[in-house]
């Protein structure tokens, strides 16, 4: 919570989530509705409001209609400059993520931004875009870069394989960032086992010039007009362990 505070204050950003709660099984809307609406009062003036418990599984207990009803009307009379959705990356299934997305952004106005907190691998990325979510936050790119695993084009690597030991290619030959052709596999394999902080830089600085290269993709597809067919394929080879 304090790092997504501070990161937002270094780079000038005025968003900023109120509520954060994760709504169980067991509370009532009477429980949660005061934390909601005192999370309002007290952040009236707040350019960008996140008013958004794990409403997956309170939407399973309470039917999805009064839970909706109680977040619109807290969140969007605030009239902000965007919307946030979060309570979504807490160990639910996917499928659910995405159902909650879909109900979510039915009643979220599409001019303004939607932002998805917390979320995600790639995949997830593609399939929140195709859902109608506009921005992303996750710490994935450089968390698992410094645990060897690259997101690439053709799938994912595990740089710590055996199998990248002799090979000498290119990280990525036709990658994102310098890196991926200025250092081969096998040397990056070589420095994770040696536990060199090199590694962990190498991998983050990929994968975080890969997420931006692959938003961009997304972007000029849905430009093209032709998002609802490159995305399947790409969601396969995205998927692809090497």
């Amino acid at each position: 919570q304090m790092f997504f505070i501070l990161f937002f204050q270094l780079v000038y950003v005025d968003w900023f989530a109120i509520f954060q709660d994760n709504v169980g099984f067991l509370n009532s809307w009477k429980m949660v509705f005061p934390d909601i609406s005192g999370a309002a009062d007290r952040h009236r003036d707040d350019r960008t409001v996140c008013l958004c418990g794990n409403f997956e599984a309170a939407l399973m207990e309470w039917k999805h209609v009064q839970f909706i009803f109680i977040f619109v009307s807290c969140t969007l009379w605030k009239n902000a400059d965007g919307n946030a959705i979060g309570g979504l990356a807490v160990g639910e299934p996917t499928e659910k993520m995405y159902e909650m997305i879909e109900v979510v952004n039915e009643i979220l106005p599409t001019d303004k931004p939607r932002y998805l907190m917390g979320v995600g691998t790639p995949v997830n990325i593609l399939e929140g875009i195709e859902r109608g979510v506009d921005m992303f936050d996750c710490v994935m790119p450089t968390r698992n870069g410094r645990n060897g695993m690259l997101f690439t084009k053709d799938g994912i690597m595990n740089m710590r394989n055996k199998k990248w030991e002799n090979d000498y290619s290119p990280i990525e030959a036709d990658g994102a960032s310098y890196v991926d052709t200025m250092y081969s596999r096998a040397y990056l394999r070589h420095l994770f086992h040696a536990q060199e902080l090199l590694a962990m830089q190498i991998a983050s600085i990929h994968n975080l010039a890969f997420y931006l290269w692959l938003v961009g993709e997304a972007r000029k597809h849905i430009i093209a007009g032709d998002f609802s067919t490159w995305k399947p394929a790409m969601v396969k080879r995205l998927s692809t362990r090497l």
